[in-house]
């Protein structure tokens, strides 16, 4: 018998459909800065302890991801993504 655990949330990567990426009407409307936040936003999200859920605060989100800007233009870049649709919370 195998080693480790067989649970869903113990998946070590997630598909990634680059066409989809790239060809995302909504995604492609957003600056390049918004859309490596956007990937940076999933690949977090994917980690977390509840799958998909980020933190709200704006600070903790910014620590998370390693924003090296400022918490005002984080929000901005997430007004970006959320404005397009990109996302929603």
């Amino acid at each position: 018998m195998a080693h480790g655990s067989t649970r869903e949330d113990d998946r070590p990567a997630f598909h990634f459909y680059t066409k989809d990426w790239l060809t995302d009407p909504a995604l492609r409307m957003c600056s390049s800065s918004a859309r490596g936040l956007w990937i940076d936003m999933l690949c977090h999200a994917w980690r977390m302890p509840t799958r998909g859920v980020l933190p709200s605060n704006i600070e903790r989100l910014r620590r998370l991801l390693g924003w090296h800007g400022s918490d005002e233009s984080l929000a901005a870049a997430l007004h970006e993504l959320e404005q397009e649709g990109v996302f929603s919370r």
